[in-house]
């Protein structure tokens, strides 16, 4: 993948995806407590959504978070843990979707289908462009390695001159040929 959608550059589109999943994180876990402030739900049940929504936001916003560093500082590792958490909890709708219309659609609302379809296939979208993206840095950051390693010194490379395996290496100290002669020539 070389765009996001609308033809947003795969960096643009990571952190569209950070922001998209920290906003509703945010406005959760101020409106948890005004909803429980209001609600007239038993204490037991205000429990049980402080309790999850406290959960949820304890795993996503830090993944969220680190998405939005990873891009900034253009680092895949902080990527991937973002795909970690996501493609665990991706697999879990996927298992709880399964679950509930395995018992059977009369007994699913059809738009609990319809939503759960859609929410899989956006949080499949967004795990595609972050794992692209991360693609993408793992390429410039070996590149980066590569061209900033010396080239090797031509005086410790060796030539294959024939099949037999016969190599040529450097001569620490030149040898002049006019010392190999015999004295007698020189006369």
């Amino acid at each position: 993948m070389k765009t996001c959608c609308f033809g947003l550059s795969l960096r643009a589109g990571c952190v569209t995806v950070g922001l998209l999943n920290l906003t509703p994180l945010i406005m959760a876990f101020v409106g948890i407590p005004i909803k429980m402030m209001t609600s007239k739900l038993s204490k037991p049940t205000n429990t049980t959504l402080v309790v999850i929504m406290v959960l949820v936001t304890l795993i996503y916003l830090p993944a969220n978070i680190l998405l939005l560093i990873g891009v900034s500082d253009k680092k895949s590792t902080l990527l991937l843990i973002w795909l970690f958490v996501y493609a665990l909890t991706w697999t879990a709708e996927v298992i709880f979707f399964i679950y509930k219309i395995s018992q059977g659609l009369d007994t699913v609302d059809k738009l609990f289908v319809l939503l759960g379809l859609i929410l899989i296939a956006i949080t499949s979208h967004m795990m595609v462009v972050v794992y692209s993206h991360c693609k993408d840095l793992k390429r410039d950051e070996a590149e980066a390695r590569c061209k900033s390693r010396p080239a090797p010194s031509q005086t410790h490379l060796h030539r294959r001159v024939s099949t037999n395996s016969v190599r040529l290496k450097p001569v620490a100290h030149p040898v002049d040929l006019r010392e190999l002669s015999s004295p007698e020539q020189e006369v």
